[in-house]
């Protein structure tokens, strides 16, 4: 039976903070070249241009294509709370639920 192996998952932001200097370069050899990431494509980004500075590591960094836009991110669901907007269709209830208790 094949070996299970566990993968980070990241927003595309992420990868933005890899190739601006944010994270160590001992960090990228640890997360990037021993565990490698899947990176989820947002509208609006040339994730190709992050990917050609991260080249050492691109054989780990694995890209899921966004086939239908979806411009949710982490900040607008935040905006949202702050103003008593309800989130309750764009993220699970599970969530809501610890973020407002």
């Amino acid at each position: 039976m094949p070996e299970a192996r566990t993968h980070p998952y990241y927003d595309h932001a992420i990868l933005i903070q890899f190739t601006i200097g944010v994270w160590s370069q001992e960090d990228l050899n640890h997360i990037l070249g021993r565990y490698g990431v899947f990176i989820v494509e947002r509208t609006g980004t040339d994730i190709d241009d992050a990917l050609a500075a991260l080249t050492p590591w691109r054989q780990n960094i694995w890209v899921i294509q966004q086939l239908i836009q979806n411009d949710v991110s982490s900040t607008k669901i935040r905006l949202f709370l702050k103003r008593e907007m309800s989130v309750r269709y764009l993220v699970p209830a599970p969530v809501i639920n610890v973020r407002l208790n």
